[in-house]
């Protein structure tokens, strides 16, 4: 199960971390949130680069400031790579 707008507000963040927590099918979507300040950072400590998905709405926002947020992010190299690609690839068998 994909969790979308996952990062919306601390609020979400926190909900969701801890129902992933409980339940290993459920993923991450960053599609369409603001994400705060160090919001995917706390997003991969608490549940793992493994189980987060970079995604946008296109056309209705621009995902360059999502895209940057992912690249800039304090991440190793390898978990920017998981969540801006290779998790769905994974996940969705392609």
């Amino acid at each position: 199960m994909l969790v979308a707008h996952s990062a919306t507000n601390w609020e979400m963040i926190d909900a969701v971390c801890e129902e992933a927590k409980k339940r290993e099918n459920l993923y991450l979507d960053l599609t369409g949130s603001g994400l705060h300040f160090r919001a995917l950072e706390v997003m991969v400590e608490r549940v793992g680069a493994d189980r987060v998905l970079f995604g946008t709405d296109i056309p209705f926002i621009d995902p360059r400031p999502g895209l940057g947020r992912v690249v800039f992010a304090r991440l190793e190299d390898d978990d920017k790579r998981k969540i801006l690609g290779l998790n769905a690839k994974r996940l969705f068998e392609l």
